[in-house]
């Protein structure tokens, strides 16, 4: 009876201690290496992505390393209005002819009472003014645009010999302009007091000066007003001579 008591207390303790061992095996895991999940092992690819390590546009931007020079552009190294300016200068009297600068010394004396300003045309000496192109070298002279205003202004070089021609010429310019002032009697005064004169081979016909714009001038008054305006040219042209 004693033995079987014996087996059955040795038979419990070695089952017992079979599952005591058992629950080592499966509770004591502080000891061993855990298993790394597929999940986990990729989560390093996320640490280190491509965009963050190199990133080609903010390392060298074509727009920040290569910016155009500034400092050498076009339109500050070249001025073509500043290179060119001297050259645009009006032409000085060396490059006008004898007659422009007779013609220069009249306009000169009236300034701003110059009323003319538009150059007579050499088809227009013979045809105007009836000088044949064998009785002159040369010729200058200006009218206004507006025909109406009877201002005019020509200076003529005859060919020598040939003074005499020109000058009938202008002359006979000048009776017709007389004849034809009832046509324009605002300009009769002034008309009346064109002039002919001549310097040597040099021939002018003056018909220039100030409008006399007085409403209750007389006609003498008008008449004193003209002479003195166009005797203004006839002593430029001859003190042009003096000189």
């Amino acid at each position: 009876m004693k033995k079987l008591t014996f087996l059955l207390i040795a038979a419990a303790l070695i089952v017992a201690t079979a599952a005591g061992c058992g629950e080592t095996n499966n509770n004591g895991g502080g000891s061993t290496t855990p298993v790394s999940t597929p999940e986990e092992s990729s989560s390093s690819d996320e640490s280190s992505t491509p965009d963050e390590s190199e990133d080609p546009d903010e390392s060298s931007t074509p727009d920040e390393s290569e910016e155009p020079d500034e400092s050498s552009s076009p339109e500050e190294s070249k001025d073509p209005d500043e290179s060119t300016e001297e050259s645009t200068a009006p032409e000085d009297d060396e490059n006008k002819t004898a007659t422009e600068k007779v013609l220069q010394a009249i306009k000169t004396v009236y300034g701003e009472s110059y009323l003319p300003n538009v150059t007579i045309e050499q088809e227009l000496l013979e045809t105007q003014f009836g000088l044949s192109t064998d009785t002159y070298v040369e010729a200058a002279g200006e009218v206004p645009m507006i025909s109406t205003n009877p201002d005019t202004v020509l200076v003529v070089k005859a060919v020598t010999g040939k003074e005499g021609d020109v000058k009938a010429a202008l002359e006979a310019y000048r009776s017709k302009l007389i004849n034809d002032s009832a046509n324009y009697p605002m300009n009769l005064e002034k008309i009346n007091a064109a002039k002919v004169e001549s310097e040597g081979e040099y021939v002018a016909f003056l018909l220039v000066g100030a409008n006399d714009d007085r409403a209750n001038a007389t006609a003498d008054a008008r008449t004193s007003f003209a002479e003195y305006q166009v005797n203004k040219a006839v002593t430029a042209f001859h003190d042009y001579f003096k000189s």
